[in-house]
């Protein structure tokens, strides 16, 4: 008996295959991406501090003068989702220790109310875009 064979006896679903087709990832919806954007930023406020944790997909950078932080849904930050009455900023810049904790919670609330869905939705199509298929072009070549 085959070792594949062996496996079916425990498994049905086992098989031999000549190529590894990976499966696309399910598309999220808003509620999904806002779940996941708290989520990280959650993540990022309790590393931030105690350093003892896991290091998670951090949002924020130590600067010479400061902290900056931004809001990440993957591995794009979002546009223009701070201080959006002023043309919005990607990011917030210059912040103390002291201030961090405030910036987390701040981004967690215009995430969950929704302030930030435009942006979200836009991170969601850019997404989406660079993992589209390309569309074959047609060449044609003239006998000479």
């Amino acid at each position: 008996m085959s070792f594949i064979q062996k496996l079916k006896l425990r498994n049905a679903n086992v098989r031999g295959s000549d190529s590894n087709k990976v499966g696309r990832v399910q598309r999220q919806t808003l509620q999904d991406a806002r779940d996941a954007t708290i989520k990280k930023l959650e993540a990022n406020k309790a590393y931030f501090l105690d350093n003892g944790l896991p290091r998670p997909d951090l949002c924020y950078k130590q600067l010479a003068a400061g902290y900056s932080l931004g809001i990440k849904y993957g591995n794009r930050y979002l546009d223009g989702v701070f201080d959006q009455h002023a043309g919005g900023f990607k990011f917030l810049e210059g912040l103390r220790d002291e201030d961090m904790p405030l910036c987390f919670d701040h981004a967690i609330q215009i995430i969950r109310t929704g302030e930030c869905d435009r942006a979200l939705q836009q991170a969601m199509a850019a997404n989406i875009a660079i993992h589209a298929k390309p569309v074959p072009v047609a060449v044609v070549v003239k006998a000479v």
